[in-house]
């Protein structure tokens, strides 16, 4: 438009309009330069017309993805909620009552019928304390496979958060560095997963009380160290296996690397165990 409108003027005493304007084009194409401009201009209405639709159906796909995962959320929320305040309530209850039995009927009973009772009782009390444990760990995967960020702080600390909202672990959070990250799509979700492997291999198998995550932010790489003061195991014994604790190392092994990072684990029979993830990222200088 530019070119038809300003560049190819009418004819006039001053070049170029002596020598290209608009008779030049007339003479040359058979077109008045005035329709040559409105079809350009028509061009151009149709270009921005059909750019707005563009951008609208984008802004409709993302508000129904927006409106997707916050559905997905509630509805995780919710089936957590129930398994919190319905199973494992009944659970509990029943641990209860199983005990109360166990107690009065122990009273009236001596010998190896006591002793089997006894046995059978801790057994079964040892099973739903098991049961319970495991929906507890389902309710924390549920709600902290939904959220979404890609601040590594809030996303470390959110996952933390549905840990110690149920009382299984006491979790700290420490972060250093003047830096603000910002993970990527794929880069948050690798992590997100990572820390949720970690703290579940904590609970399932370290006998912990507390972990304490540390989030180091440099200007081009990002660290996050995961330390329990669990019972600790032997790393290259336990890697040598092929049991749910290896799975699990090699899980975040492989989840390391897709991120480009590097994963160390340092641990020792009963001297707990550290985790350490350094991976690249972009980041920008906070403002003070």
């Amino acid at each position: 438009f530019a070119i038809v409108e300003a560049l190819i003027p009418v004819v006039g005493p001053v070049p170029p309009a002596t020598v290209l304007n608009s008779r030049l084009v007339l003479d040359t194409v058979g077109v008045p330069i005035e329709v040559l401009r409105s079809i350009v201009g028509l061009a151009m209405a149709i270009g921005v017309v059909r750019s707005l639709e563009l951008f609208e159906q984008e802004t409709d796909r993302r508000l129904a993805e927006a409106r997707r995962r916050e559905l997905l959320a509630s509805e995780r929320d919710r089936i957590g909620r129930d398994l919190h305040d319905g199973i494992v309530q009944s659970i509990y209850a029943a641990g209860l009552q199983l005990e109360a039995v166990a107690s009065h009927v122990g009273e009236r009973i001596t010998g190896p019928a006591a002793e089997e009772l006894e046995v059978g009782g801790r057994v079964v009390m040892g099973e739903l304390n098991r049961i319970s444990g495991e929906i507890r760990r389902t309710i924390f995967d549920l709600r902290s496979a939904g959220l979404d960020t890609r601040d590594p702080e809030r996303l470390v600390a959110e996952v933390a958060d549905e840990l110690r909202a149920h009382g299984l672990l006491e979790i700290s959070l420490r972060v250093d560095g003047p830096w603000r990250v910002e993970l990527t799509d794929a880069q948050a979700d690798e992590l997100r997963h990572i820390v949720r492997e970690a703290l579940s291999n904590v609970l399932r198998h370290a006998g912990a009380q507390r972990v304490a995550l540390t989030l180091r932010l440099a200007a081009d790489e990002m660290t996050l160290e995961v330390r329990d003061d669990g019972i600790g195991f032997d790393v290259a014994a336990v890697e040598a296996t092929d049991n749910d604790a290896a799975q699990g190392l090699r899980n975040l092994r492989r989840r390391a690397e897709l991120l480009g990072a590097r994963l160390v684990t340092r641990s020792a029979p009963g001297r707990g165990t550290r985790l350490s993830l350094t991976m690249p990222v972009a980041a920008s200088r906070r403002e003070p």
